[in-house]
C-alpha cells in the first residue's frame, strides 16, 4: 500500500481553462477525483457528468479558476541520474573554476579535494563522519588521459579519507588509494569497461565505463541514508518546480532502490519515480522482488527498462565509430558488449518481455543495436520496448531501414540539451563536420514512426528544467521539432518509453491526474519565456499555487 502522502485524496473541478489535449485540441474543463481524471471536456459538459456521478462541486470540491491559462500533462524525464546529480553534484564538491568552467588541470582538482578535506576535518562531529565518503563532480573527461591524474595525486591530499570523484559526462572516475579499498571487490564483465593500470601494472584510480557505474552505486549505497534523502529532496523540489511529476534514473541497483524505499515509506517521496536495474549487475530480479516486498505502488516507485551500454561518449573519445576520430586517427572508440551477445539479450528480452535500454552514442554502435532490434525479433507483435539511449548519430544505410525497425519495438531517446553549443564545440572537434551533419537525428526519427522521448541525461547534461530541453529541441536546425511534437515527447512518448502510456502523459480520463500550470501558450510562445505556476501529481499539488 502507497503511504498516505502519495494517494491523491483531493476533488478538483478545473474550469476556464486551456487543458491541452491529444493531438493539439484542448478543453476548458476537467474534474479530478480519487487522484485521476473523472471528466475532461467542456464546462458544462463536465458538470453534467459530476452530477450524473452523484458528485456536487458545491459539496466537498475545490473549484479552480484557471482564468484561461494552459494546464498541459506532467512532464517525464525518462532518462536522468537523480542520485549521481543530487549527491555527487549539488550536494558534493564542485569540480568547476571561478567561471564555472569544468576542471581541466591535475593541479586544481586536487586544491579543491585539499581545501574540501580540510575544511570536513574540523567540522566532522564524530569519527563515523570524518570516514565518510569526499564526492564530487565535474573534472573534464580529458583529463584520464594526463598520467599525472591518479589516485596518488589525490592521496597527497587526502590519505585517509575515501575520495569519489565523478567527471563531466559521468562515464568516468577518479578515486584515491582509501576509495579503491573500500570499493572492492569491484567486479564488472570483461570487456564492458577498463581500469587502466600504471608502468608497474597497479590501477591508476580511474575507472571507465561500467567499472565506474559499478563503483557509483557502491558509493551511493554506503553513504548515511539521511545524507543521500537529504540531497534527493533538495533536487526533488526543484524538479517539482521545474514541472516535473515523473522521473527515471536509468542506472540502479538494489541498494540504490532502498534509499527510494525509505523515501517512499516515509511519506517523502513525491515524484513518481522508475528504477532501471544496471543489467551488467543482474539485479532486475533482486530489484523485482525488493519491490514486491515493500508492496510498492508501481506508478509511483517500479522497475523501468534494464540499462546496457553498448560504447562511451564521442567527448572522451569512447563512443564507437566505423571512422577514426577526427582529432585523433588512433582510435575509432569502443564496443562495451559483443554483437552477438547484444542480439541474444534482445532475443531473451522479447521472450520475458522485459523493456532495454541501450546507451549508444557513436554509428557503430547504434548500427549494431539496429542489428540486434532486427535480428532479436522474430515474428508477430514485438513483446518488449527496445530504447536506444541518446541516439547520436547514424549512418545513410541505417536511416533507411528505419521504418521497418519502426514496428519492431524501437524506441529513441534523446537528450537536446547535448546539442547545445558548449558540448557541439566539443563534439565538433572530436567528429568533424561530416558526421557532425548528422547528429541527433531527431525529425527524421518521427518521420520513420520512431516513437522519440526527449529527456534530460542529467547531470551529463547541464539542465533537468523540461522547458530548457524542450527549447533546445525547437533550435536543432533541419532537425528541430515543433513545440507539439517536443511537448508530446516529454509527455505522451516519454510515458510509452516507460511502458505507462495508459495512465501518464496525457490529460484523459482514467489517467493518473498529473498536470502542470503554464504562464503562457506552450504552443505559440518561446519556451524561454514561460513559467511552471504549479506542478500537481496524483491530484495533490507539489509546488506552487492554482491562483
Amino acid at each position: 500500500m502507497a503511504p498516505a502522502s502519495s494517494r491523491g485524496n483531493a476533488s478538483l473541478l478545473f474550469f476556464n481553462g486551456k487543458l491541452l489535449l491529444r493531438g493539439g485540441s484542448t478543453a476548458d474543463a476537467a474534474a479530478v477525483h480519487a487522484g485521476r481524471f473523472l471528466a475532461i471536456g467542456s464546462e458544462s459538459s463536465v458538470r453534467r457528468r459530476l452530477a450524473r456521478a452523484g458528485f456536487s462541486p458545491q459539496r466537498g470540491w475545490r473549484q479552480i479558476d484557471l482564468r484561461g491559462r494552459w494546464l498541459i500533462p506532467g512532464l517525464i524525464d525518462a532518462h536522468m541520474h537523480p542520485l549521481f546529480g543530487a549527491v555527487f553534484q549539488e550536494a558534493g564538491l564542485a569540480l568547476r573554476d571561478e567561471s564555472g568552467a569544468f576542471l581541466n588541470r591535475p593541479q586544481a582538482v586536487a586544491a579543491v579535494v585539499r581545501a574540501a578535506a580540510a575544511q570536513r576535518r574540523t567540522a566532522a562531529p564524530d569519527a563515523r563522519e570524518a570516514a565518510a565518503w569526499l564526492a564530487g563532480y565535474g573534472w573534464n573527461p580529458a583529463l584520464a588521459r594526463d598520467p599525472q591524474f591518479n589516485s596518488g595525486l589525490l592521496d597527497a591530499v587526502c590519505p585517509a579519507r575515501p575520495v569519489f570523484l565523478l567527471s563531466l559526462d559521468a562515464h568516468f572516475a577518479l578515486v584515491n588509494s582509501a576509495g579503491w579499498r573500500r570499493l572492492q571487490p569491484l567486479k564488472f564483465p570483461a570487456g564492458s569497461g577498463v581500469i587502466p593500470l600504471d608502468a608497474a601494472g597497479r590501477p591508476r584510480g580511474l575507472l571507465l565505463e561500467t567499472p565506474q557505474f559499478v563503483a557509483s552505486l557502491k558509493v551511493l549505497a554506503q553513504m548515511r541514508p539521511e545524507r543521500v534523502a537529504r540531497a534527493f529532496e533538495a533536487f526533488q523540489q526543484d524538479a517539482l518546480a521545474a514541472g516535473l511529476t515523473a522521473i527515471a534514473d536509468v542506472i540502479a541497483d538494489p541498494g540504490v532502490l532502498r534509499q527510494y524505499l525509505r523515501l517512499y515509506r516515509q511519506g517523502r517521496l513525491k515524484l513518481r519515480l522508475f528504477a532501471s536495474p544496471y543489467g551488467p549487475m543482474r539485479v532486475y530480479e533482486p530489484m523485482r522482488r525488493l519491490l514486491r516486498q515493500h508492496k510498492a505502488d508501481p506508478d509511483r516507485l517500479g522497475l523501468g527498462p534494464e540499462k546496457y551500454l553498448l560504447d562511451g561518449t564521442p567527448g572522451n573519445h569512447n563512443a564507437a565509430w566505423f571512422q577514426a576520430y577526427a582529432d585523433d586517427p588512433a582510435t575509432s572508440g569502443y564496443l562495451t558488449i559483443d554483437p552477438a551477445e547484444l542480439e541474444a539479450r534482445v532475443a531473451r528480452a522479447h521472450r520475458a518481455r522485459r523493456d532495454l535500454a541501450l546507451h549508444a552514442a557513436g554509428d557503430l554502435s547504434v548500427h549494431i543495436a539496429l542489428d540486434a532490434i532486427e535480428r532479436g525479433w522474430r515474428a508477430g507483435k514485438p513483446a518488449a520496448r527496445i530504447r536506444i539511449e541518446h541516439f547520436d548519430n547514424i549512418n545513410a544505410a541505417d536511416r533507411r531501414r528505419l521504418p521497418q525497425l519502426a514496428r519492431r519495438g524501437l524506441v529513441a531517446s534523446i537528450q537536446p540539451t547535448h546539442f547545445a553549443e558548449v558540448y557541439c564545440r566539443i563534439i565538433r572537434q572530436v567528429i568533424g563536420r561530416e558526421r557532425m551533419r548528422r547528429e541527433y537525428p531527431l525529425r527524421s526519427l518521427l518521420r520513420a514512426g520512431i516513437p522519440v522521448a526527449l529527456n534530460s541525461d542529467w547531470p551529463a547534461a547541464m539542465t533537468f528544467k523540461p522547458l530548457e530541453v524542450i527549447a533546445a529541441a525547437l533550435r536543432h536546425g533541419r532537425e528541430r521539432l515543433s513545440p507539439r511534437q517536443a511537448l508530446d515527447a516529454y509527455t505522451r512518448a516519454s510515458a510509452y518509453a516507460l511502458r505507462r502510456e495508459t495512465s501518464l502523459g496525457e490529460l484523459a480520463e482514467g489517467f493518473h491526474a498529473d498536470a502542470v500550470l503554464l504562464s503562457g501558450n506552450p504552443l505559440g510562445q518561446s519556451p524561454g519565456r514561460l513559467r511552471v505556476l504549479a506542478t500537481m501529481i496524483a491530484g495533490e499539488l507539489q509546488y506552487g499555487e492554482w491562483n
